[in-house]
Order: C-alpha cells, then sequence, then structure tokens
C-alpha cells in the first residue's frame, strides 16, 4: 500500500497473494481436501444425472424436435432447476469451508484442519456468500432481461462490470465474517472508498493466468484422458478433480487477495473497525 495516498497495489497483492500459496501449500492441499471432495462427487451425480435425463427424453419423445430443443426442455423443467439450486448451494458450503480456511490462515495465521471445526463464522460467512451471490445474480439477470429491447452484448457487459464493482465494493464482508470481525454493508462500502481500482486490477492479473492456464491444461487432457482411460466414467472423473483443483488455485489466491486488502484497510483510520490482525 502506498502509505501517502491509502491506496492498495495492484501488483503488491497479487505477488503476496501467490508468494503465500507457494509458502502454504500443504496448508491449501489440507484446506481443500474435503470441500474438493465434496465439490468432485456432487458435480458428477449431477451432470451424470443431466446427461441420463437427457437421454431419457431424447429415446422417450414420440414427436419430431431438434437436439437443442429437448435440451432446452430438459434444463428449464422445474426438477432440474431445483437440482441446480441445490448443487450452487452445496458448492457455495463447500467453498466456504476452504474460504474461511484460508482467510483466518491469512489474517489469523490459524492452520487449517482436515475436518474444519464448523463454527459460527462458517455460518456468518455462508450467509453473506448466499447473500452476495443471490444479489449479484440478480443484477446479472436484470441486465440479460434488457437483452430485449437492445443489443445483447452491451446490456451483458454493462451487468458484468455492475455486478463485479458492486461485488468488490462489498468484497471486504467476507474476510471480516471468517473472522468474527462485525461489519455492516456500509462499513464494507466505506472501507473499499479508493481501493476499487486497485482491487479491480489485482483480481484481473491474478485470475488472467490462471484461467488461460486451466483453458490450456483442460484442451489437453481432454484428447489425452479418453486415450488412457477411454470415454467413460473414469476419465470425466479425472477431469472433473483437474478442473475443481485449479478452480480452489484461483480461489486461494482470490481469498488472499482481499483478505491482504482487508488487513491493509483495516490499518487505516478511515476503516474504523477493530481488526485482530491490528499491529501484526
Amino acid at each position: 500500500m502506498n502509505r501517502t495516498t491509502g491506496r492498495l497495489s495492484a501488483i503488491q497483492l497479487v505477488k503476496e497473494a501467490y508468494r503465500g500459496w507457494s509458502a502454504n501449500r500443504g496448508a491449501w492441499l489440507i484446506a481443500l481436501a474435503l470441500p474438493a471432495a465434496i465439490d468432485v462427487v456432487v458435480n458428477a451425480a449431477f451432470w451424470r444425472h443431466t446427461a441420463s435425463l437427457v437421454d431419457q427424453v431424447q429415446q422417450g419423445t414420440d414427436r419430431e424436435a431438434d437436439l437443442e430443443t429437448l435440451h432446452l426442455e430438459t434444463f428449464l423443467g422445474d426438477e432440474m432447476l431445483l437440482r441446480f439450486l441445490a448443487l450452487v448451494a452445496v458448492n457455495i458450503i463447500a467453498m466456504t469451508l476452504f474460504a474461511v480456511s484460508w482467510h483466518r490462515l491469512a489474517l489469523l495465521g490459524e492452520r487449517p484442519r482436515l475436518i474444519p471445526e464448523v463454527r459460527s463464522e462458517h455460518i456468518r460467512f455462508a450467509l453473506v456468500a448466499f447473500a452476495l451471490v443471490f444479489g449479484l445474480s440478480s443484477i446479472l439477470m436484470v441486465g440479460f432481461a434488457f437483452t430485449l429491447v437492445q443489443p445483447a452484448g452491451m446490456a451483458t457487459i454493462l451487468a458484468l462490470i455492475l455486478a463485479l464493482l458492486v461485488y468488490i465494493k462489498l468484497s471486504m464482508l467476507l474476510p471480516a465474517a471468517a473472522v468474527g470481525v462485525p461489519c455492516r454493508i456500509q462499513d464494507a462500502w466505506r472501507m473499499t472508498s479508493g481501493q476499487v481500482l486497485p482491487l479491480f486490477w489485482a483480481s484481473l492479473l491474478a485470475l488472467l493466468p490462471i484461467i488461460f492456464g486451466s483453458l490450456l491444461l483442460t484442451f489437453l487432457l481432454s484428447g489425452a484422458l479418453p486415450k488412457l482411460f477411454g470415454e467413460g466414467l473414469l476419465a470425466n472423473l479425472v477431469l472433473l478433480a483437474v478442473k475443481t483443483l485449479l478452480n480452489y488455485f484461483a480461489l486461494a489466491v482470490m481469498v488472499a487477495i482481499i483478505s491482504l486488502a482487508y488487513k491493509e484497510i483495516t490499518r487505516l483510520p478511515l476503516a474504523g473497525n477493530k481488526n485482530p490482525t491490528h499491529g501484526t
């Protein structure tokens, strides 16, 4: 952080986030073991059921319909919607287990456990995460609705920008919840005043290499795994497991950036919060 202006340094946040992961790879593996296992099992079951459902629809229909229509009817059904919402809820719970552990490691030096001890901080964090997901999804849905009356590209881009800005402005709610520090919406909004651009660029710089690396690795594995394991369940499970590890690597980096920003911001008089990391 620039101590003269009080602004965060995007480059420094990214460096520290990656350095923190490198120095704590063992802790990362411990922290992700249970959440990643939950993710793999639940996602594999969901997509296996979805594929089975599509096959049933294709085989059971007596009317002429193209494949795209059948897929839309299947995915937009009430049963599929409920299953998808349940999948999102389980994913948020799994990521909560990991994110709280990683926040507490970064802010309190607390080492993760293989089986996390669920506490009030987990419940508070999950509630904040659910609220953010619901709020940001609502913004995106409104943006997509406007595609009916204006160019789709512009509406989608504006919705994404607005959702990202709102997320950045409220992001300090997450580390505060993870360490049990009271933080209201207006507090989080005020804490990120003047820090939106540094946090935006830090997120972008941190995620771009992971996204491109993930796409490249997924492309290579998609061709190699069927040759090694055949076109069956095992190849799909291995690919899903690799994608899950990459997702949790990205999550670790993003959590670290938010934690580092929170630690720096709460040292300033502007924050006005009691933070257990003061003086560290």
